[in-house]
């Protein structure tokens, strides 16, 4: 019995703009086809969204939750003294209490410190990976945003496309962020304070921080993914359906080194090509992990300082804040990671599908994709150690306590160990997604 052949399959959006012209004849059935643009854009970039709310949420929760602590400890405070009334037989004891209060104010003023520095570095590594995301999104569609300009829609509705994908990420991932770090984190922090200075519990404290630190995030990506459809949206049909030519590679610096670049595989060659080849994601991914990693090493060297300190009091206090944002820059770093590779995979899936095709092994299309990745944060870690110990140098002196001549030798491996844990998890996760790339899809798309 003779099998008869597949379907062809459906063609895309740009491919069959004369198709979609008649669904659009009427301004009802175009402003349908656009809304069902819309949600297609929402659907085929999940994965992008939901990295989106995790590195949202993350930030968001520790501005939160680290934000509150210093007034919640002031507020705790001014309850404590407004209980004591003080009588001619326990002066020593009102002094004592009042010594105490103001040690405790003391630790408010460096937890206020900690707010300031840590959050709003968490919050810059948010921003520059959902930039990284929204302008990568908007220049992979630039084939369906030349053919909505073919059927008349306007710049604005191309905006309106864009803007609304970002805004829900930041504001869901804003929201989150809130509730995470105001029901949980702080709790936890407060916890920790209260106990060990017998401080009586308080009311609710307005998060302004991760208010403000919320909205401008939000505001901020809004402005840049307006930025980045208008600069598309202006561009000529014609130029955004011609496909872009192949980035061409150029020769690495190694080669000049002729007895060292011989003894190097094929495949290491290849990845040197490539990682030098595409040079703004060489940038953007090792500035992402240069960040985060520093931000790993700043946690870790501030918790290990502490032991240095001989206060009991402020090493209690200090100790969980360290450790939570030991925690949250590595989910930080892992969600970096997956985002990035992530990205990485989808821009790829022709290049993937080809070697495929040519007969590469499931081991071997894993290697040559996430060996660049591999090597990139190996460049991030090796820049963000140092730069994590000069950042942890000016931050003791910010806090007025610690030394980074306190920091021992081993957060440095440590530091390095987790960060690879992290590249490690966040690649399982994609693990599967690689290898089922679609060899027919893929090689069908138009570049």
């Amino acid at each position: 019995m003779v099998s008869q052949p597949a379907p062809p399959p459906t063609p895309s959006l740009a491919a069959r703009p004369g198709a979609l012209a008649a669904l659009t004849s009427t301004p009802r059935r175009k402003h349908t086809a656009y809304l069902a643009v819309v949600a297609r854009t929402f659907r085929g970039n999940l994965a992008r969204l939901v990295a989106m709310v995790a590195l949202t949420t993350i930030s968001i929760a520790l501005v939160t939750g680290v934000g509150v602590l210093a007034p919640r400890i002031r507020d705790s405070v001014a309850a404590a003294q407004s209980a004591i009334h003080p009588t001619s037989g326990d002066a020593a004891t009102a002094h004592d209490s009042a010594y105490s209060f103001q040690y405790m104010l003391f630790v408010a003023d460096g937890v206020e410190r900690i707010s300031y520095v840590f959050p709003m570095i968490f919050a810059a590594v948010t921003a520059l990976v959902v930039y990284m995301t929204i302008t990568r999104l908007v220049t992979s569609e630039r084939a369906q945003i030349g053919c909505l300009k073919t059927l008349g829609y306007s710049r604005r509705h191309i905006l309106a496309k864009y803007v609304p994908f970002t805004a829900v990420g930041c504001a869901v991932g804003g929201g989150l962020g809130l509730l995470v770090g105001y029901t949980l984190v702080n709790p936890v922090l407060f916890a920790a304070v209260r106990d060990n200075a017998d401080l009586p519990e308080v009311g609710h404290v307005v998060p302004v921080l991760g208010f403000v630190s919320a909205a401008a995030i939000l505001v901020l990506m809004v402005v840049v993914t307006f930025g980045a459809a208008h600069m598309m949206a202006r561009e000529q049909p014609t130029f955004l359906l011609t496909g872009l030519p192949p980035k061409g590679g150029g020769h690495v610096p190694l080669e000049r080194l002729g007895w060292a670049w011989r003894r190097l595989a094929y495949k290491h060659k290849s990845t040197l090509r490539n990682i030098l080849r595409y040079r703004v994601r060489l940038v953007m991914t090792v500035s992402s992990m240069l960040v985060s990693t520093a931000l790993v090493f700043c946690g870790l060297a501030l918790s290990f300082s502490l032991g240095a300190t001989g206060d009991p009091t402020l090493e209690d206090t200090i100790r969980p804040i360290s450790a939570v944002i030991v925690i949250a820059a590595i989910l930080l770093n892992t969600v970096v990671v997956y985002n990035i590779t992530n990205i990485n995979i989808e821009e790829r899936a022709r290049e993937i599908a080809t070697l495929k095709v040519l007969g590469y092994r499931d081991g071997e299309v894993v290697g040559y994709v996430f060996r660049e990745i591999l090597a990139l944060t190996i460049i991030g870690v090796l820049v963000g150690l140092p730069a994590g110990w000069a950042a942890m140098r000016f931050i003791f002196n910010f806090l007025q306590f610690g030394s980074i001549d306190q920091v021992g030798w081993y957060v440095w491996p440590f530091t390095a160990a987790l960060a690879l844990a992290s590249l490690g998890l966040a690649d399982l996760l994609l693990f599967r997604k690689l290898l089922g790339t679609d060899m027919n899809g893929s090689l069908k798309t138009i570049d």
